[in-house]
């Protein structure tokens, strides 16, 4: 079985860095990583894949956030030209419920290796939308979170599951996860390029077995049934859990990396929040930062009917 977990992707080398530098330091230097267990934090990464070739899943986004002491990597992808999706726990504090401070967050876009990055695709982040209905401690529904980047990127939007579509994502459908974390447990670094690999979506009815607890309307389970050999690991969460779409050759999004076995074990399942669960929340905000302009009394307000606004 299962044991939920959600353990820090931390990333102590760059404690000493100032935050205008961290993403070129980033990118133009290895960095010794440590996985520390001072309480929940990011989780989930690519175990036994394979790296993504340049121009692969052009909307996946690398997440660094740093708060205070504390450093942490996480994953994302681009839904809109100003707006990066991730899991609530990579932007927020688990612990207390706020939302971590924009001005400490970096992204990285359009690009799939992080040494090659330019500084013309990393983005500042100017709000943090956590989900509103996400609150670990009453069972990590929801566990879902927005970043709104200072300028709109030239990624392209990736395509979401719309409602109705719940059979895209249906038992046995091969699934495929993308992200920048540890490739294996002892590693001491995170990947230096994006990395993928193929799971397969497991019946409601299993992962309520093996995973206590599941809630099915909100999450998804997955694990690598053939082969037991590619899963997740710490520093994805936030990061996409894609599949074949209507649409030949296109992937959508269908879940989002949110929780997984605390060894990075690969016969073990992982977790995923359900994008189609959202659609009402992300339909909005997509609405308003859909434009080439980021509008100032969007970051002050939420669109009609929400509760949640981006926090500076």
């Amino acid at each position: 079985m299962l044991v939920r977990s959600l353990r820090p992707h931390r990333l102590p080398s760059l404690l000493a860095v100032g935050v205008g530098l961290l993403a070129c330091v980033l990118v133009l230097a290895p960095l010794a990583l440590a996985v520390h267990g001072h309480g929940p934090r990011a989780r989930g990464a690519v175990i036994g894949g394979a790296p993504a070739p340049p121009g692969a899943y052009p909307s996946a986004a690398f997440v660094l956030d740093v708060q205070g002491k504390r450093t942490f990597a996480c994953s994302g992808t681009v839904i809109a030209p100003s707006l990066v999706l991730t899991a609530g726990h990579c932007a927020e504090d688990v612990l207390t419920g706020v939302p971590d401070r924009s001005r400490g967050y970096r992204v990285l876009t359009s690009q799939v290796d992080l040494a090659a990055a330019s500084q013309t695709q990393i983005s500042k982040v100017v709000g943090v939308i956590p989900y509103p209905g996400w609150a670990r401690r009453r069972g990590d529904v929801g566990d879902a979170g927005l970043l709104v980047l200072e300028k709109p990127v030239t990624a392209q939007p990736m395509p979401l599951i719309k409602l109705g579509q719940a059979q895209l994502a249906s038992a046995g459908t091969r699934a495929t996860i993308a992200g920048w974390g540890l490739t294996s447990i002892a590693s001491k670094q995170p990947s230096k390029s994006l990395r993928f690999a193929h799971t397969v979506v497991q019946p409601a009815s299993w992962c309520k077995r093996h995973v206590r607890p599941f809630f099915p309307k909100w999450e998804l389970c997955t694990v690598d049934s053939a082969h037991f050999s590619s899963g997740g690991c710490y520093g994805d969460s936030g990061g996409p859990l894609m599949v074949p779409g209507p649409i030949e050759g296109e992937m959508v999004e269908v879940g989002i990396v949110a929780l997984g076995n605390v060894r990075c074990s690969p016969r073990y399942p992982g977790i995923y929040t359900r994008v189609d669960a959202l659609t009402g929340w992300l339909r909005s905000w997509i609405a308003a930062y859909s434009t080439a302009v980021i509008r100032t009394p969007a970051l002050t307000s939420s669109p009609v009917g929400l509760t949640s606004s981006p926090v500076g």
